[in-house]
């Protein structure tokens, strides 16, 4: 149990870092946009410079597009590793079935190991396919 909470803790540790330096970044960007004192100031639309508006846009697109790339790249991994659990799960119902046949059924033990092997496919699967 306390292997399993270390275990948990570490990959929220990870989904955090990973979405920590995104986020930050995306912060700082939306307080330095200028866009009240445009409103603010009685000048013409056309002498205000668009120059900073538009970087802020695409910084968080691309922050987002890098974000979305890095998500893609985790779950990927977690359904081979999550993939590879079942199957040695199903190993584990098939030797249990030996032993003994009525505890386990050889039903449970084939649908176990196809779910794990539709699990690891998912993960080859790319964006543009879906």
């Amino acid at each position: 149990m306390m292997k399993l909470k270390s275990q948990v803790l570490t990959f929220a540790g990870a989904i955090f870092s990973l979405l920590s330096p995104h986020t930050a970044w995306a912060a700082k960007e939306i307080t330095t946009m200028t866009t009240p004192d445009v409103l603010l100031s009685r000048q013409a639309v056309a002498t205000v410079a668009t120059k900073e508006p538009l970087d802020f846009k695409h910084h968080i697109v691309s922050s987002l597009q890098e974000l979305t790339s890095n998500m893609t790249v985790l779950f990927k991994n977690f359904t081979i590793v999550l993939g590879v659990m079942v199957v040695l799960a199903s190993v584990f119902q098939y030797f249990k079935y030996r032993e003994n046949a009525m505890a386990v059924r050889l039903s449970y033990v084939s649908t176990t190991f196809f779910c794990g092997i539709i699990l690891i496919g998912l993960s080859f699967l790319t964006p543009h396919s879906l």
